[in-house]
């Protein structure tokens, strides 16, 4: 969805007047239908400190509207390039500021400046239903303000540290490699988001239960069924359908196998984060409520909310430019052969690994985080008032040219000596995607290291088995406001 950078004040719109925009997604096209909106946005530069006026419009209410309006692969990118790493936008009456760049970021991943609004995790604590489609309305999921801290940083600290994620390594490539190999014949078609959506949950459910998504009773096809069908981007006011409770009682009932499974019989399952996760939940004195919302976020929202749509943005580029595919293919050969990738193969295999961060820019996991100002921010001599809606423009730090040479161009070898582009790898480099801190008052991923390790072992293993070509020149992907999305169901061919 393209938003024109308007030269005309858009008209007041008080609180509680946005229009209504339906969300819905398909499982079969996982589209998204919009309906027509009146152009109604802005974006200026915004003033120095001393001289910017204290804002009139309270911060947005409702983000139904500006989320559509947000479309990080073309407003932020704009903003960027004709306003720099510090502006302001008028959308639907109401203010918004924008952070971008180095100091802009840092700025916005301080936790003395920006509190984040919940995003998702709001959303599944209203659409977590039990059997009886009740909602668990008073449990606290991962980045809720009950308590959320402290579980995060016991998260990132247990399960997501570098050397927790190469222990449950075997299972999470294990998976993968079952998954491929059940892909079908050479030249056989195949639809990208569905063949990325079985590599990315089947290597994850193994990792984190030590069984894949064939295991599960229902059958693989129909876990991922469910798991679009209640993935959906929707405020916290509006109701989940009926499609979207069932297809969260199939996935709580999935994970309630799961856990069931593991405490039943551990020992079958070396390796599994589960193991260690549990040993965690027990100290925290978890009921088993909290724990199954977690392992939601874990495979359902984690997998296939940032990995899947990476992973799918990274086989389209690698199928659209076969150069590139083929210096990863000889590098991985000459170095690695058939060995299992680990995250010390990142420095071995510096191209390959510079293809993951090239996918990883050119398509960030999420376009723009949002949150609202607790004090005034100062940025490049440019003031942000308290008690602002603030955006941090991901997309537009990722494309902004005065960093990246030919931002739109799919190019790994900008990562590299000479070039050394996104050589700040936390602030404008590919891992600003992930957030940034390293504690659970901040802003960080709390799966950043299974995601980035995912990426990349999936990576090699496509590569060591696969050649692959769209099967017609046409195809291309989408995007839309919330994260790359390839998922017009783009027809590929598995070409060896």
């Amino acid at each position: 969805m393209r938003v024109q950078l308007l030269q005309t004040r858009a008209k007041p719109c008080l609180s509680g007047s946005v229009p209504t925009l339906r969300v819905r997604r398909h499982c079969a096209a996982n589209s998204i239908s919009r309906v027509r909106l009146q152009p109604s946005i802005r974006c200026v530069a915004t003033t120095p400190a001393a001289v910017l006026d204290e804002p009139k419009e309270p911060p947005v209410a409702s983000w139904i509207g500006i989320s559509f309006l947000l479309n990080g692969s073309d407003f932020t990118r704009k903003a960027v390039q004709k306003h720099g790493h510090v502006w302001k936008a008028h959308i639907l009456g109401a203010t918004i500021y924008g952070l971008a760049g180095d100091a802009g970021l840092k700025a916005f991943y301080d936790e003395k400046n920006i509190k984040r609004f919940p995003g998702m995790s709001a959303n599944l604590e209203q659409a977590a239903w039990d059997d009886q489609y009740n909602p668990h309305y008073a449990v606290p999921p991962l980045d809720s303000e009950q308590g959320w801290q402290q579980r995060k940083s016991q998260f990132m600290a247990g399960i997501d540290s570098r050397a927790a994620v190469e222990q449950y390594l075997q299972a999470l490539d294990q998976g993968i490699i079952d998954t491929i190999k059940g892909l079908g014949a050479d030249g056989k078609e195949f639809a990208l988001w569905d063949t990325i959506n079985s590599l990315v949950l089947g290597g994850l459910s193994k990792a984190f239960f030590g069984f894949g998504l064939a295991d599960y009773c229902a059958g693989e096809q129909a876990m991922i069924g469910s798991i679009q069908t209640g993935y959906t981007v929707f405020d916290a006011k509006v109701k989940a359908s009926q499609p979207q409770k069932d297809a969260f009682t199939t996935n709580v009932r999935y994970l309630r196998e799961a856990l069931a499974e593991y405490r039943a019989h551990p020992k079958r399952f070396p390796g599994a984060g589960l193991g260690k996760y549990l040993e965690l939940a027990e100290k925290l004195h978890m009921p088993d409520e909290e724990i199954l919302l977690d392992m939601h976020q874990m495979i359902c929202v984690g997998a296939y909310g940032g990995v899947t749509s990476s992973a799918g943005c990274m086989a389209f580029s690698l199928a659209t430019n076969p150069e590139v595919r083929k210096k990863a293919k000889a590098e991985i050969a000459a170095n690695l052969g058939s060995g299992t990738p680990t995250f010390a193969d990142m420095k071995a295999l510096p191209y390959t690994y510079a293809v993951l961060k090239e996918a990883l820019r050119r398509w960030p996991i999420v376009h723009i985080v949002r949150g609202q100002s607790i004090q005034d921010i100062v940025v490049e001599g440019k003031r942000v008032p308290k008690d602002s809606t603030v955006i941090a423009a991901l997309h537009g730090t990722m494309h902004d040219p005065t960093v990246y040479k030919e931002p739109e161009r799919f190019d790994p070898e900008r990562f590299l000596p000479p070039r050394n582009e996104g050589a700040d790898e936390v602030w404008t480099g590919y891992q600003v995607v992930f957030g940034a801190g390293e504690s659970g008052a901040q802003h960080a991923c709390a799966g950043r290291n299974t995601a980035l390790l995912t990426l990349f072992v999936l990576l090699i293993r496509l590569l060591q088995n696969w050649d692959w070509e769209l099967v017609k020149s046409s195809e291309y992907l989408v995007t839309n406001h919330f994260s790359p999305n390839p998922s017009n169901n783009l027809k590929m061919r598995k070409s060896n």
